[in-house]
């Protein structure tokens, strides 16, 4: 816990350092549906749907040209996914959701260009960190409906913690920035099987879709010229 609580202390310092030398920089939040690739349970009796979670964090823009810009910063973000199952008087309905800090690095490129907007194509990757998770849901036997949760052990010992605390990503999305405010849609693809060993299926990495609202301070009318 300790060496967590420093990571997460140096990250939040380089983002305060980063955001002195950025010519954009803001605030951004929005709505989280994750369903992360669990393998082999992908077509099973298993049904996997969205887990509603949410996003926010503070967002930092590096212009590169008129058309061009890398976009950073630290977010804090719920990630999972919901499995449900029904048969006569048995089934279930869980949902895994992990609590992350994440950094991205994104190439964004503007397509379309107006006095006071900007259409941008996103794509880039991202470094997650995982604070904490839990499973939560129900259970159904014979009629009797059970309920539950239980928090994960996540960290990088193969025997003692069920979820690797750190993964990487890739992310496509696309972002309207109209005056000082963004509305934007992105899709996280997981590159990490986070699983120390099956927990359900045969691996689970994160997918996510994020539709985001910011606000960001800066120099846009610069960036549009």
């Amino acid at each position: 816990m300790k060496i967590l609580f420093r990571v997460l202390l140096l990250l939040f310092i380089a983002s305060l350092s980063l955001s002195i030398q950025a010519q954009t920089y803001g605030f951004k939040t929005g709505l989280v549906l994750g369903k992360s690739d669990l393998g082999e349970m992908e077509g099973s009796a298993y049904e996997l749907k969205m887990s509603p979670g949410f996003h926010g964090g503070l967002v930092l823009e590096f212009p590169i040209s008129k058309s061009l810009a890398i976009e950073s910063g630290i977010s804090f973000t719920t990630k999972g996914v919901r499995i449900f199952y029904e048969e006569e008087d048995n089934g279930l309905d869980y949902s895994y959701k992990f609590y992350n800090l994440e950094i991205p690095a994104r190439l964004k490129v503007s397509v379309l260009s107006t006095q006071n907007s900007k259409l941008y194509l996103g794509f880039g990757t991202y470094l997650g960190l995982a604070r904490d998770g839990k499973l939560e849901g129900t259970e159904t036997y014979s009629g009797q409906e059970y309920s539950g949760e239980m928090y994960f052990e996540i960290g990088n010992d193969d025997d003692e913690d069920s979820f690797k605390s750190l993964e990487t990503g890739l992310s496509v999305g696309i972002e309207l920035q109209n005056g000082s405010l963004q509305y934007g849609i992105k899709y996280d693809i997981g590159l990490t099987d986070i699983a120390h060993y099956p927990q359900v299926g045969d691996a689970m990495k994160h997918r996510a879709l994020t539709i985001s609202i910011g606000y960001v301070f800066g120099s846009f009318k610069k960036s549009a010229e």
